[in-house]
């Protein structure tokens, strides 16, 4: 309950959590349907609370997103809702906005280390290379 309390959870993650510990299988089946029952452990309110968080303050591609909620043993069907959430359309927007933001910290720096550091910066978000290229180009302008 505690691990609850600290963050959000997968059901798988918990489990794994609660087998580590050394509880007994059937206990940790019969707690987490408990905890399912009441609300307290639901793979997608998880999914999309995880998709919101990443997108709005790490600024995460959807790739890069996807990984984590498979990193984070998110149900498969789970995985599929949240990544239906996010609107593809928009990263490329979400790119610029984050390239323009980096750039300025990189004021006295000279063009080619800017444009190699935006570029790793994007790419370490998860977003494509057609989509990192557009990207420092815009923020080349502007």
């Amino acid at each position: 309950m505690r691990a609850l309390g600290r963050r959000g959870m997968s059901r798988r993650e918990l489990e794994r959590l609660l087998a580590a510990q050394g509880y007994h299988e059937h206990a940790i089946a019969d707690e987490l349907d408990r905890l399912e029952g009441v609300g307290l452990i639901d793979d997608y309110a998880f999914a999309q609370h995880l998709v919101a968080h990443l997108q709005e303050s790490k600024g995460m591609s959807g790739g890069a997103i996807k990984a984590e909620l498979v990193k984070r043993v998110v149900a498969p069907g789970a995985i599929e809702y949240a990544m239906d959430l996010i609107d593809t359309a928009d990263e490329l927007a979400q790119a610029r906005e984050l390239a323009v933001k980096r750039a300025r910290q990189y004021g006295s720096l000279d063009q080619a280390t800017v444009e190699r550091r935006l570029t790793a910066f994007l790419l370490r978000r998860g977003f494509a290379a057609s989509t990192v290229r557009a990207a420092v180009v815009a923020a080349r302008t502007a």
